[in-house]
């Protein structure tokens, strides 16, 4: 584990401790407190008032329990990817089992710099819980998932789940290869058809992996060719641009982000080699 994850993590606990103190084992319901003061506060069974953002929504308040604890949650992003590609994260609590009913939502829960999410769910009462998370990027996408049982049967307990990363990636755009040769190819045979090679950022990897490739793509200044629907992210791409002979003239290569509807790849090619 990155050891200032182990620091963010150590400290995380100690304040969480720190700052709520003996736990009670009298009657209560259950109940939550968010990231940064966020949470829903329960009054009695069934009622529930949001206090702040982000809120912890009770959707099925417990009974009176005689018996309850508190459960300090720490999130971490899937290990790997790059600083700051998740931003935030759900969590949605079940009881019994991953197929039980959802006795807690929650949303907009934000990662700090180093990459930790804590939440802290209090007054909760003792058995089987089932903890799902989902986390996002900054444009919404999902980036990573994870999920956990604990049981609790004391006090307190400390839970600690790593998303792992997932390459879901519900956001998609076109992205237009707008080319021109060099000088505007005054001084040399005009373009017929291009080729392209695309390569995608793999942040758990840290390297580009392999996505398709596409030849004799017909070439009209006018109306440069279009890579539709493809997933946000990082890309790297090739271009190799023929003659009606079917000689290589041009090449271009270069990497862009893609994090838009349409994004524009704009640039002169240079004389191929």
């Amino acid at each position: 584990m990155n050891p200032s994850r182990i620091v963010s993590l150590l400290l995380s606990m100690f304040a969480f401790v720190s700052l709520t103190g003996a736990r009670s084992c009298s009657g209560g319901v259950g109940a939550s407190s968010g990231y940064a003061g966020g949470g829903v506060y329960v009054d009695g069974p069934g009622t529930a008032v949001v206090v702040d953002s982000p809120p912890l929504v009770i959707v099925d308040a417990p009974p009176v329990a005689l018996v309850v604890g508190d459960v300090a949650l720490t999130v971490l992003t899937p290990s790997g990817e790059l600083p700051g590609t998740t931003q935030s994260f759900s969590l949605v609590v079940r009881e019994d089992s991953a197929y039980g009913p959802v006795v807690l939502e929650g949303h907009d829960f934000v990662f700090d710099a180093n990459g930790v999410g804590p939440v802290d769910i209090t007054a909760l009462p003792y058995g089987l819980y089932d903890l799902e998370l989902t986390g996002y990027d900054a444009w919404g996408g999902i980036s990573g998932v994870g999920a956990a049982t604990v049981m609790l049967d004391e006090s307190a307990a400390y839970v600690t789940i790593e998303l792992e990363a997932t390459a879901y990636a519900p956001a998609q755009g076109d992205v237009v290869l707008d080319l021109v040769a060099p000088d505007g190819g005054a001084f040399g045979p005009p373009i017929d058809t291009i080729d392209y090679y695309l390569w995608a950022y793999d942040p758990l990897t840290g390297a580009f992996t392999f996505v398709e490739s596409v030849g004799y793509i017909p070439f009209d200044a006018f109306n440069p060719a279009v890579i539709p629907a493809l997933g946000y992210g990082s890309y790297y791409v090739e271009v190799d641009a023929f003659d009606y002979d079917g000689y290589l003239i041009y090449a271009y290569s270069g990497s862009f982000e893609h994090f838009a509807a349409l994004t524009s790849v704009s640039d002169v090619m240079s004389y191929a080699e």
